[in-house]
């Protein structure tokens, strides 16, 4: 059986939970009068965070994904 660490649903979860946290700073940072810049890096990193997701849904290996999201962010 695969180890519970490697389930691909797992990774899905995060990253689904992951894009609501980086919306809800978002949404904070704009609120707040956040820097355009900050507000754009913040949906930089929601974008990379949904292409991931994507490429996970198409089986693509969901921990390289989640160790190359973290090491762009």
């Amino acid at each position: 059986t695969k180890d519970k660490k490697e389930d691909p649903r797992l990774f899905a979860e995060f990253f689904d939970i992951f894009i609501l946290a980086l919306r809800y700073t978002m949404l904070n940072e704009a609120e707040s009068g956040g820097s355009p810049e900050k507000l754009r890096r913040t949906i930089d990193v929601i974008a990379q965070t949904q292409q991931a997701l994507r490429l996970q849904k198409n089986n693509v290996n969901a921990r390289l994904l989640f160790e190359n999201l973290m090491l762009q962010t």
